[in-house]
């Protein structure tokens, strides 16, 4: 495999409605794309999501990383290769995680389809394991909003629910009251701060006056507060969901005592690519920890599609799948047919899980 060039372009798309929580109001997708093409021909495409408040990394800054850093990737011509870079370059990548993910996953398609290779078979994964079921994701908005947001998850069939919180637990209290008298049962909330609180006390107070408590909630206080998260997990009795506190390895390691309450959320952008994401869940994995597989706002169907990977390379179920949204948030994708969930939430059986590299079609010449 002979590289002949790569090209990284900052790319936008609007959404069809915005999409708020307590770090950002977004209405179009930020993310960078990356193309790498071959010698032979084949053209591979990757995707990074820089986000400030996750990895301090912007589209400006993600873009200058990886125009500095070509030079140093044109001798990358095989997996081993891919591998070993990734190894040697740690601290350079743990600087710009979804600026490598971009370039990483372009690699791993114009690999797969040099060499007639799925995403699982070229990374020597079990086959994605569907139907996978994805969750309900609804951003902090106003109750009319919510409740129209809650009838078309609703009319879907989707029962797994991922709400975005502000801290008003007087209008948490009524989406919380509608999405009891929506479904009766077989219903099931876990709510995200954003980090949005600095004090675990007021959480506790937060949710101990919600008409029921969700199961788990997702970086309520600031990152790295862990002491404070083990408040709220040992006074409210619910489970904590982990995320902008976990970006890398290291990160990791100080979470391997909590145990069965505390639960990590992978992200492929946020973690520097799949290779690094798949050591992470196995390590992970190792410590009995257990897991949610998921997703930045906004992302087109090449994350959708790593993260699919990512799944298959599970050794247990992730407990909640998030992302492929697709075109129920983005005005358009990059794929004549985005990769998205349908009725129920699921992803069934597709033909882009038996193509070589990522097996995506491409909108257009351009791609992006």
């Amino acid at each position: 495999m002979v590289v002949i060039n790569i090209r990284a372009e900052c790319k936008e798309v609007p959404f069809r409605e915005p999409f708020s929580h307590s770090s950002k109001t977004r209405g179009s997708s930020a993310s960078i794309f990356v193309s790498i093409e071959l010698e032979d021909g084949n053209i591979g495409w990757g995707e990074g999501c820089p986000r400030e408040y996750v990895t301090s990394e912007s589209l400006a800054s993600s873009y200058l990383w990886i125009t500095e850093i070509t030079p140093d990737l044109m001798s990358i011509r095989s997996l081993k290769d891919l591998v070993s870079f990734v190894d040697e370059n740690k601290n350079q990548i743990d600087q710009a995680p979804a600026a490598w993910c971009a370039i990483e996953l372009a690699f791993l398609d114009a690999l797969g389809r040099a060499h007639g290779k799925t995403l699982e078979a070229l990374l020597e994964l079990a086959k994605v394991p569907t139907p996978l079921c994805y969750s309900a994701i609804i951003g902090s908005c106003d109750l009319l909003k919510f409740k129209q947001a809650s009838d078309k998850y609703y009319s879907l069939g989707m029962s797994d629910f991922k709400l975005k919180t502000l801290g008003d637990a007087e209008l948490d209290g009524k989406k919380l009251s509608y999405l009891s008298s929506l479904y009766k049962a077989n219903m099931r909330v876990r709510l995200d701060g954003n980090n949005c609180w600095n004090n675990s006390a007021v959480v506790e107070k937060y949710l101990l006056s919600l008409p029921f408590l969700p199961w788990a909630i997702e970086e309520p206080l600031s990152q790295r507060d862990l002491s404070g998260l083990g408040q709220v997990n040992k006074n409210c009795s619910v489970k904590i969901i982990i995320d902008e506190s976990c970006t890398t390895l290291k990160d990791l390691e100080a979470l391997s005592d909590y145990g069965d309450d505390w639960i990590i959320n992978l992200r492929v952008s946020k973690l520097g690519g799949l290779l690094r994401s798949i050591a992470l869940l196995r390590r992970l994995e190792s410590l009995n920890l257990r897991k949610i597989v998921g997703a930045h706002v906004g992302e087109s169907s090449i994350l959708t599609r790593a993260s699919i990977a990512l799944i298959a390379a599970c050794a247990t179920a992730p407990v909640a799948i998030e992302g492929a949204f697709g075109t129920y948030l983005l005005s358009k994708d990059i794929c004549l047919e985005p990769l998205m969930f349908a009725e129920g939430g699921k992803i069934g059986e597709h033909p882009y899980f038996s193509r070589a590299g990522l097996g995506l079609d491409w909108l257009n010449e351009e791609k992006v």
